[in-house]
């Protein structure tokens, strides 16, 4: 069955296993303000360096997009259980660019700045927040709920796909039998792009992954 997860979103996934999220720390700077025109609007010179990030090898574009890799809320009050515990990751305008730049350089194509143009048309407003699930059957994913929150008010997504048949993972017992795509889609008009949200990712009820998100650490 066809998977719903979009290429930009499955490369997103598979890259970021292949780096080890950074450690954010409580004593980072507070980010300067950024504006719409550095994370949707791209200019031409943004454009061409997310290109050229693309171009490298992949090793190289695995540290570029290490930093879109969320990490877990250390101060989450949620009840986890590791077994479970997803892959999550941002997507950005900008880092889209790079992936398609590095799939097409991987399947001997050029990609080019009409190429890169042309995708963030489709794409609009908005950024997306990736989920490499992992559950207990093979529908499991339609369990799952996503949940953003900025200033007390809940956001929807104004697309969100799940794999309805997930994939076996061939690591049960020591992990999770089954694993499925997620991808939920926020529009930037809804979100105060200077302020962090809540992004909380459920499974069964019970289990609950809080992540910290601040885009103005993003391009």
């Amino acid at each position: 069955m066809k998977k719903v997860l979009n290429i930009i979103a499955t490369l997103a996934l598979v890259i970021s296993m292949l780096v080890t999220p950074a450690v954010v720390s409580a004593a980072t700077k507070k980010p300067a303000p950024i504006s719409k025109n550095r994370l949707i609007n791209l200019s031409d010179s943004l454009i061409k360096e997310a290109i050229n990030i693309g171009n490298n090898e992949t090793s190289k574009v695995s540290d570029v997009l290490a930093k879109y890799s969320l990490n877990l809320n250390p101060n989450s009050k949620y009840e986890t259980l590791e077994l479970f515990t997803p892959d999550v990751s941002l997507i950005t305008p900008y880092k889209g660019i790079i992936l398609e730049s590095w799939k097409a350089r991987m399947d001997g194509l050029d990609y080019t700045i009409a190429d890169a143009k042309n995708s963030l048309k489709k794409n609009g407003s908005n950024i997306y927040i990736s989920i490499q699930a992992y559950g207990t059957s093979v529908s499991f994913a339609q369990l799952c709920t996503v949940t953003l929150i900025q200033n007390g008010k809940v956001i929807k997504p104004v697309s969100l796909s799940k794999d309805k048949i997930a994939d076996t993972t061939y690591s049960w017992p020591k992990g999770a039998a089954y694993k499925a795509g997620i991808l939920a889609a926020y529009n930037v008009n809804q979100i105060d792009i200077n302020k962090p949200f809540t992004f909380v990712y459920g499974y069964l009820d019970h289990y609950k992954y809080e992540y910290i998100v601040d885009l103005r650490n993003y391009k």
